[in-house]
């Protein structure tokens, strides 16, 4: 039995390759831009799929950004680091619509000249999806069951403590979870900041509704754009009470923006941000727009890392895992010399392991991983060097204890101190904030 071999498309001649003719054979929707954002060219596929024809809309500029008049413009228009020479790739809504599906997936590349002149944009444009009916979704009660046990986990009382530093971040996130006040966790990785979200969460007055945590540098952007403004995404609904976007520069800038426009309007979430550097920093450096400065980072919290709470280890190992024994002095001896570069997922994961190798008894030095054991041997020997701190640790040391001993012989009024000092009072206030100085406020008139 013989077959017919599958028809193929015929060898281009010499002639027909120019680009024209190539885009108009092709199969996917191709358009192109010039350097004024005018549309100059766009094949049958582009028409067939947008529905729009060329010989009317070429010449159209297109907007700059995506408040054009036209739903059309506005859906293609590329992002603004296109115009800059970067590839991008969006995607949005189809054009009239405020949620997906259809996506329309665009990708962008622009046609570079010299120096920074940018000739045009070649965009190609896939279409995914189809419209489906709304439909009012409700929450099984079985999950909002699940939710309250969740949050019952995540209370202030992880972050009990009796150093000032501690009583003043739990004081932060208080205040700032009850008034909904936008917030900029910094924090190195491992330290719990989507953990200390989930607390702010739980004490405020959107406890009822949703918590969603969003890892922006994990995600293509356009999951992204559908998770938050697609159809059934958050931006939505009213569900979402707390919105943890863990590094949100990652995010592409026209992203940032409706993502910043949805943070500050009267239906959007309680917006809480994990950073490790500043959002000052990032900013300078490009990489955030200035709104997430200015209105999405009204309080920024620093998260101690591990070493600098080693004191409180054991309360630590008791909130991982209760039902378990508690370590040997010995064995906190030695967990106390590591400086714990994981953080808190460290700590755990150590924990866990520590458990299984002591089966069941009391953790001892023996059973913890032989990493931690080696570094308490060399920290522990008398022929180990001992770092020399610098000169700023040293003088920010001296001066911390003369104005401690100058607060102590006051009684704790600052402009008695500042005079001991020989400082005027705003410049003793400086100092205190620069040194992490807490006192109780004066009593006097």
């Amino acid at each position: 039995m013989s077959t017919e071999p599958a028809p193929t498309e015929p060898t281009p001649k010499p002639r027909d390759l120019k680009w024209s003719t190539l885009f108009g054979r092709s199969r996917s929707a191709i358009f192109v831009l010039n350097s004024r954002r005018q549309l100059r060219y766009a094949n049958a596929a582009w028409e067939s799929a947008t529905g729009a024809s060329l010989a009317k809309l070429r010449g159209t500029q297109f907007s700059e950004t995506r408040t054009s008049a036209s739903p059309l413009w506005a859906t293609l228009a590329p992002p603004r680091e296109v115009w800059r020479g970067e590839a991008a790739r969006v995607r949005r809504p189809a054009p009239g619509t405020e949620t997906g599906p259809p996506w329309w997936d665009i990708a962008y590349m622009p046609l570079r000249g010299n120096g920074d002149l940018i000739l045009g944009v070649v965009a190609v444009l896939e279409i995914f999806g189809t419209a489906t009916p709304r439909g009012a979704a409700k929450l099984p009660t079985i999950f909002e069951q699940l939710r309250h046990r969740r949050a019952a986990e995540f209370t202030f009382d992880l972050l009990d403590g009796a150093s000032p530093a501690l009583q003043r971040l739990q004081a932060q996130l208080r205040w700032a979870a009850e008034q909904r006040v936008p917030t900029w966790l910094i924090g190195e990785r491992g330290t719990g900041q989507e953990t200390l979200a989930k607390v702010m969460h739980g004490a405020g007055r959107q406890r009822e509704t949703r918590f969603v945590a969003l890892e922006c540098t994990g995600l293509q952007p356009y999951l992204l754009e559908g998770l938050l403004f697609g159809k059934g995404g958050l931006a939505t609904g009213r569900s979402t009470g707390t919105l943890f976007l863990k590094n949100p520069a990652s995010l592409p800038r026209d992203l940032q923006t409706r993502v910043a426009e949805w943070g500050t309007s009267a239906n959007g979430p309680h917006l809480v941000s994990g950073s490790l550097n500043p959002v000052a920093h990032d900013v300078a450096v490009g990489r955030l727009i200035p709104r997430f400065q200015t209105e999405l980072a009204t309080l920024e919290v620093r998260i101690p890392p591990l070493r600098e709470r080693l004191d409180e280890l054991p309360r630590f190992l008791a909130r991982i895992a209760p039902d378990r024994a508690a370590p040997s002095e010995a064995a906190l001896k030695v967990l106390r010399s590591y400086s714990w570069p994981g953080n808190f997922h460290e700590l755990a994961s150590v924990w866990h392991d520590t458990w299984h190798r002591a089966a069941g008894s009391a953790m001892a030095p023996e059973h913890l991983p032989r990493y931690i054991r080696e570094r308490f041997l060399i920290e522990s020997s008398p022929n180990h060097p001992r770092p020399q701190p610098s000169l700023d640790t040293i003088l920010e040391s001296v001066e911390r204890r003369m104005i401690l001993l100058a607060l102590a012989q006051c009684d704790g009024r600052q402009s008695d101190a500042a005079a001991k000092l020989g400082l005027v009072r705003a410049r003793l206030a400086r100092r205190m904030d620069a040194l992490k100085i807490v006192w109780p406020p004066e009593t006097e008139s």
